[in-house]
């Protein structure tokens, strides 16, 4: 929201990478934009378009998964928490019946983030790009080297063990990692995060999202704009 605040025009499109049924901080913040829903688990298509046409948010939704290729895998449908619900899924290029947790298994069209949006098909730098796909965000990262290099925007869901590849990975696209939210512990430590980066061409213009070279500017750091994180949940 605080970005939405200082570059409104950044919000023209919102690509969202493993929607489910409803992404509520990118309906929040950007209500106004067109929303590319990015999903291929058939049991949340009619919930996930009720839930976007009830909002009145403009949208299409493609029902393929992303990966560094392009072909057709096994989607296995996964109820981690015994619901018997879908929570989780995998994309795999064989069938796996023995697999853990399973619901079932559907074949789906594969593709990549650079072929599903072809050069043109987005302005630079006016778009938010969310993955969140249980795991294989890397994968999309190697595929969509284009589309995410334009990006203004990306959000990444992260596992304290990717952390550091996957900003890397997107740090080579020229994004700066901005904020870290979303932080879940799993039995008291540190499980996963949300990763939020901004590209570095628009930090490089924006004095605003560049705090600490707005403090060296004025000649020195006001303290009162330095707090912790329990300040800024508060």
């Amino acid at each position: 929201m605080r970005i939405k605040r200082d570059l409104p025009e950044l919000f023209d499109d919102v690509i969202d990478v493993g929607v489910q049924g409803l992404t509520d901080y990118l309906v929040a913040a950007a209500a106004e934009s067109f929303h590319h829903l990015i999903e291929p688990a058939t049991e949340y298509h009619s919930m996930l378009l009720r839930n976007y046409e009830q909002r009145d948010i403009r949208h299409r939704l493609y029902p393929i998964a992303l990966s560094d290729t392009s072909n057709v895998m096994f989607l296995h449908k996964l109820s981690n928490n015994h619901s018997g619900n879908v929570t989780h899924t995998q994309i795999l290029p064989e069938r796996d019946d023995e697999k853990q947790n399973l619901l079932g298994i559907d074949s789906v069209t594969v593709s990549t983030l650079d072929e599903t949006f072809p050069e043109g098909a987005l302005k630079p730098f006016t778009y938010i790009v969310k993955i969140d796909v249980d795991g294989v965000e890397e994968k999309i990262i190697r595929g969509g080297g284009r589309v995410l290099s334009k990006a203004a925007i990306v959000a990444i869901e992260a596992p304290v063990s990717t952390i550091f590849q996957r900003i890397s990975m997107l740090r080579e696209l020229g994004l700066k990692l901005f904020d870290i939210t979303e932080l879940c512990y799993y039995d008291d430590a540190l499980w996963q995060v949300d990763l939020i980066f901004v590209h570095e061409s628009i930090l490089e213009r924006t004095p605003s999202l560049s705090p600490l070279r707005t403090a060296q500017n004025s000649g020195g750091v006001d303290f009162d704009y330095w707090f912790p994180l329990n300040r800024v949940m508060n």
